[in-house]
């Protein structure tokens, strides 16, 4: 199969002033153009352009190439615009809701890259809990979801959208004070019960979630222990944690920098992480809406292209 780069180069060349002229309307330089050319014609095993007096014209072959393609590329082009006209046609609003947890970091940039291809698709954003999203499908106050965790699972249509690692994160200057002490004392998963905990909710969640993976006495170890701080959503963590105030747990793609930089710190970072998926659900239909089918089938074929990324 021939390269389709290779081939438009020709034809933009074919039909512009020059190869210069054809370098600006593709934006690359005129050396690349001209090692694209010469690649194809090695391919091809035909001389395609001859250059006489600084010009650059079309041989007897290169017209006849020409002239076969032109219709294709013609076709190609009027199929885009037909594909894009249908995206245009589909219009209205998806009401989604969402676990604040991963809305800014998840969500919106899903929405963003939907919205580029969908342009009259709108989205009225509804930012509960899971056990009220889930209330929420069912009573159709919602189209869709994104949740963590389910009650009853068997109630919707639904698909692992998502699936992230999550670990205790605390600041560098709230380790210096708390954190160098589990290593000098070698106390390790019991120094939790002398730091700010900052979780989900009074009964720690989501530190007892993760302590289960690596401690066996997990029980003894939160048996007292209280939060410090409670706040049902990652992004505040995370500000919290920056600010020096505890140690909670977040997702690693929510910290990445942070950590290269060393202004934040895992304590534990030979521990097992704890895995968490986010699903999209919705209710069972036959009569679903064209923005919402055109929304599940947009976040199917990016999980597909996020598991084969060469193939994208």
């Amino acid at each position: 199969m021939f390269d389709f780069n290779k081939l438009y180069n020709f034809m933009t060349i074919a039909e512009s002033q020059g190869v210069t002229d054809a370098a600006k309307k593709l934006r690359r330089t005129q050396s690349a153009i001209s090692q694209q050319i010469d690649a194809l014609e090695d391919e091809l095993g035909l001389r395609l352009l001859e250059r006489r007096s600084g010009r650059v014209f079309l041989t007897r072959e290169g017209r006849d190439i020409h002239s076969a393609l032109q219709p294709l590329f013609i076709q190609i082009e009027e199929n885009i615009r037909s594909i894009q006209g249908r995206l245009a046609e589909v219009d209205g609003r998806i009401r989604v809701g969402v676990t604040p947890s991963v809305c800014d970091h998840l969500l919106i940039p899903v929405i963003t890259d939907f919205q580029s291809s969908y342009p009259n698709v709108f989205f009225d954003l509804v930012l509960n809990p899971d056990e009220e999203l889930e209330q929420k499908l069912r009573d159709d106050v919602i189209d869709c979801a994104f949740i963590i965790e389910f009650r009853d699972r068997n109630h919707f249509e639904a698909f692992e959208y998502a699936r992230f690692e999550e670990v205790p994160i605390c600041s560098k200057n709230y380790f210096e004070k708390w954190g160098h002490s589990v290593i000098a004392n070698k106390m390790g998963y019991d120094a939790l019960k002398n730091a700010n905990i900052i979780d989900f909710g009074d009964d720690l969640p989501n530190i007892k979630h993760w302590l289960k993976k690596n401690s066996k006495n997990w029980q003894s170890i939160t048996e007292n222990l209280a939060p410090t701080y409670v706040i049902e959503n990652y992004s505040s963590l995370k500000v919290l944690v920056s600010q020096h105030l505890g140690i909670a747990t977040l997702p690693l793609y929510m910290v990445q920098e942070e950590l290269k930089k060393g202004s934040l710190v895992a304590p534990y970072p030979h521990a097992t992480p704890t895995l968490v998926g986010l699903d999209f659900a919705m209710r069972p239909s036959k009569n679903m809406s064209m923005p919402l089918k055109a929304f599940r089938t947009f976040l199917l074929q990016r999980i597909k292209n996020l598991k084969n990324p060469k193939k994208r």
